[in-house]
């Protein structure tokens, strides 16, 4: 999924983040990528905050990078390398896939 560029945010009186400003086209875009694979609302808003997929997934679903790494059958710093990895190998994601029990689709840009 690409990364937000374009958007404002705007804080509530106690100076919180309370809305983000984002242009149209990127919105309406972000709505169909949803619809299409079925990525739920909070994976989505970790990725425009710059989080890597994978992580925002694993996170979504509760895990610790040793609980997924256990879950793969590696260990916890070569997972570690693989999620902030920009582009993981198609056969690393398929294992990741599997690992969270979603789909390919899910974890592809």
């Amino acid at each position: 999924m690409k990364q937000l560029a374009n958007y404002q945010i705007i804080n509530d009186q106690e100076g919180r983040q309370a809305f983000v400003l984002v242009p149209y086209n990127d919105f309406f875009h972000e709505q169909e990528y949803r619809k299409k694979k079925h990525i739920p609302r909070e994976v989505i808003n970790k990725t425009i905050a710059g989080v890597s997929l994978l992580r925002a997934w694993r996170e979504h679903l509760k895990l610790t990078q040793v609980e997924m790494a256990g879950r793969m059958g590696i260990t916890q710093g070569r997972y570690g390398c693989i999620e902030s990895t920009k582009k993981p190998k198609k056969t690393t994601l398929e294992k990741a896939a599997t690992a969270l029990g979603i789909t390919v689709e899910q974890l592809e840009d």
